[in-house]
This record gives C-alpha cells, sequence and structure tokens, in this order.
C-alpha cells in the first residue's frame, strides 16, 4: 500500500470560463497554467485541469502544442498519459473508476506497461520516470514498453531533470538498483549516465562562478570601505566587510561573533593569491 497525497482534478464538459466562474464563487481560485487549462485553490492541495489534446513539436519534454478541450471524454484524455496506472480515473459522482487501459489490472500485477505506442516516445523524460518507478514501487516494465523505450533519444532532456529522476531513484526506492537495472534493459543506461555527468558539469560551473562572483563582490566591498575609513580616519573592521557586502548583496549571513572563520574568508585568500601572481 502507498499513500497518495497527490489529487488531480480533470473537469470536463465546462468551457474555461465556465470553470474559472465556478472556482471564483469557491474563493482563491489560482492560475497555475491557465493557457494549459490548469488551476488551483488557495488552500488546497489540488490540481484541477481541463482535458486536453498535446502534439510533440519538438525533441524536449517541453516541447509540445497544447490545446484545451473541454469534450474530448475521458478515454481520449487518458491516451496522453505515461502508464497505464497513470491512466485511472475515479468518477465523483458515482465513484466508478474508469479504466480504459487495463490499469487496475496492471496496478495488481506489478507491471509498469505505456499507454499509447505513438504519443508515449513524446515525452524522451517518461523512459528515466518508468526506471525510477520500478525502483520506487518495486514493479516490473512490461517487454513491450522495454522495447519501446530502446528506440527514444534522450539526448535532448535538461540534465537537472535527469538529475531529478535519479534523485527519487536514489533516495526514495528500497532497491535503488532497480532503477540503473531497468534503464540497462531498457539501453538507455549509458545514455543516462552521460546526461547525469553533464548535470554536474553545470553544477561545478555554476559553484565556480558564484564562487568568482563572490570574490568580485567582496574584493568592491574592501576596496569601498577603505576608501570610506580612510577619510573618516578609521580601521575598517571584518564586521565593516560583511555589513557592506551584504547590502550589497554579495554575501549573506556572515558576521559571525564566535570566534570561527569568516564567511568571506576564502574569497578574500583568493582575492589575495591572485594579486601575487
Amino acid at each position: 500500500y502507498v499513500e497518495n497525497t497527490d489529487v488531480d482534478i480533470e473537469v470536463h464538459g465546462l468551457t474555461p470560463s465556465q470553470l474559472e466562474e465556478i472556482l471564483d464563487g469557491l474563493g482563491g481560485r489560482l492560475e497555475m497554467g491557465a493557457s494549459f487549462g490548469i488551476y488551483g485553490l488557495k488552500g488546497y492541495g489540488l490540481d484541477i485541469a481541463m482535458p486536453r489534446r498535446e502534439r510533440a513539436i519538438g525533441r524536449g519534454h517541453r516541447d509540445f502544442d497544447v490545446t484545451v478541450d473541454p469534450f474530448l471524454g475521458t478515454e481520449q484524455a487518458a491516451r496522453r498519459r505515461d502508464f497505464t496506472i497513470n491512466a485511472l480515473m475515479e468518477d465523483v459522482l458515482t465513484g466508478r473508476v474508469l479504466d480504459h487501459f487495463h490499469g487496475v489490472r496492471d496496478l495488481r500485477r506489478g507491471v509498469l506497461r505505456h499507454v499509447d505506442d505513438r504519443t508515449f516516445p513524446e515525452d524522451p523524460l517518461r523512459v528515466l520516470r518508468g526506471a525510477q518507478f520500478a525502483a520506487r514501487f518495486g514493479f516490473t516494465a512490461a517487454p513491450e514498453t522495454i522495447a519501446l523505450c530502446r528506440g527514444i533519444d534522450l539526448s535532448a532532456l535538461p540534465p537537472e531533470r535527469v538529475e531529478g529522476e535519479l534523485r527519487k531513484a536514489l533516495l526514495q526506492a528500497e532497491r535503488p538498483s532497480l532503477f540503473f537495472e531497468t534503464l540497462r534493459d531498457m539501453g538507455q543506461l549509458v545514455l543516462a549516465g552521460q546526461a547525469h555527468q553533464q548535470t554536474q558539469r553545470c553544477t561545478q560551473d555554476r559553484q565556480d562562478q558564484l564562487r568568482r562572483n563572490a570574490c568580485k563582490s567582496f574584493s568592491l566591498c574592501r576596496v569601498l570601505h577603505h576608501q570610506q575609513h580612510r577619510a573618516n580616519n578609521q580601521q575598517p573592521t571584518a564586521d565593516a566587510y560583511g555589513k557592506q557586502a551584504q547590502q550589497q548583496g554579495c554575501i549573506a549571513g556572515q558576521q559571525n561573533r564566535q570566534g570561527q572563520q569568516h564567511p568571506s574568508a576564502p574569497c578574500a585568500t583568493a582575492e589575495k593569491q591572485r594579486h601575487r601572481q
């Protein structure tokens, strides 16, 4: 048994303006993606969506042309889902489960099966999602889903999205190894690893850039304070540097009155070394 804390509501048979009027009457309507027909209610953890058609217009997982269609019907609306277990719906008026693609059967058997051969490959992130679902919930990918995933190109995925799926598998799964085993079966283990390495390079480059910016900002603050205290015939202090840096928005929380190393010290040291060279 897995507790579900997400509540997604899909509203059929109402136009966007009609739905917005109803939500306004309930108070606190939130537009979480109004152009995609996605709303929320303030104070409630709800995703309230309208049926929509999606058409891939690029290689990325966000490259879709989205059209809201209130009268699309539940079967066609569920067809855009990734896996059959995620295509299940419940009619809130009758309590009847709408199972157009045998998701209940797959759920009971612990099988991860894609919904549609045509729409599934349009979002390459689904390959990684399938692998992390398998790891987190102990599911087995269906043979036809594994075969389909072998031909999907992951090279256009943003590295941070690859890292996000990897983190879920490593931190939330009892057997993270299933993530890698499933990717291996799909023939995607090498590509996923390359994408993760690219993520690490991007993260390191970003950290290096932030360090350089902090050093430059601290150096500028130091010069400004020297000039100010020289005019006032006062000796600048480390706290004074920190306050000026905080005002410039380059160093946060740098005051430390417990005798520990000043957080800006590495930047100052790096700046001195550069002046010596």
